[in-house]
């Protein structure tokens, strides 16, 4: 059985979780982001894979282009004189998701298999008011290869 999806989605995750360092935990509901506003930690990150499809390919491989998303939560303190804290929350998370992007193409994602890692496309932040967090979401492409 094949575990290269597993495998790739590991070390990404393990390259966002160095990059972060030791304030940033995986967040536990990655589909339904405001859930984590119920955990104390929610300075948080999570790595999901998304769609594939085939690109050019050579006998005994077959090459795919696949959608990662990563998504990095982050808190600020409300004010009522100001939305500072807020803003230096959504910059932060903008310089971490591309010291993170850096660090996936420089390493081509921790995987034998990557040819390589592009097409980085960063959202706009979402805002979570009553939760107090913000969220960012960077998707990119990853190039690799799989022996038939």
């Amino acid at each position: 059985m094949s575990t290269h999806i597993t495998d790739i989605t590991a070390s990404i995750k393990s390259i966002v979780a160095i990059t972060l360092g030791s304030t940033y935990a995986e967040l536990p509901f990655a589909y339904n982001i405001t859930q984590n506003a119920k955990i104390v930690g929610r300075k948080g990150y999570t790595v999901i894979p998304q769609g594939l499809n085939e690109t050019d390919s050579v006998n005994q491989y077959y090459t795919v282009n696949q959608n990662y998303e990563i998504v990095l939560n982050d808190v600020f303190l409300p004010s009522g004189s100001n939305d500072s804290s807020k803003r230096t929350a959504i910059i932060s998370l903008y310089d971490k998701m591309l010291d993170i992007y850096s660090a996936i193409v420089k390493q081509k994602a921790g995987h034998s298999s990557v040819m390589i890692a592009n097409n980085m496309s960063i959202k706009d932040p979402e805002i979570e008011e009553n939760n107090d967090f913000v969220t960012s979401r960077m998707s990119f492409n990853i190039k690799h290869r799989f022996t038939i």
